[in-house]
């Protein structure tokens, strides 16, 4: 029977994970090229990417595969699922208002609006309005 040499045992050659890395990088690039143009460093003018849900449902599915493959040989652990955590409170942004409505009024508010009201609290046309007169 033939033994590994010593201290080779348990260690990975290059090539296998080169090809794991090069399957992902084929796996995600058009996924890439959305993100980087149109979210993560948003063009001026960005190049027109094609890009469906099934090729983001693919993308997603490749890069679990390759977590759970990694994780086992890594750790000699499973991984069942690949589920996103949220990290921190995402609901804080929607408990403080956009705009401060003490020192902006919101002008929907105001019963005339679009129109201002004159001291009697009838509504005015804007100034420079064409008249019927």
């Amino acid at each position: 029977m033939d033994r590994p040499e010593a201290g080779k045992a348990n260690v990975l050659g290059q090539q296998p994970l080169q090809r794991v890395l090069d399957e992902l990088n084929e796996a995600t690039t058009t996924v890439k090229r959305y993100v980087d143009q149109h979210v993560a460093h948003l063009q001026r003018d960005p190049e027109p990417v094609a890009l469906t849900y099934a090729e983001v449902d693919e993308a997603i599915d490749h890069v679990a595969t390759t977590l759970r493959t990694l994780k086992l040989f890594l750790e000699q652990s499973a991984l069942v699922a690949v589920v996103p955590t949220v990290q921190g409170d995402w609901k804080s942004p929607f408990r403080a208002p956009l705009i401060d409505c003490d020192d902006n009024p919101v002008p929907w508010e105001d019963p005339g609006f679009p129109f201002e009201r004159d001291k009697e609290g009838n509504p005015m046309l804007p100034k420079g309005a064409a008249t019927s007169d």
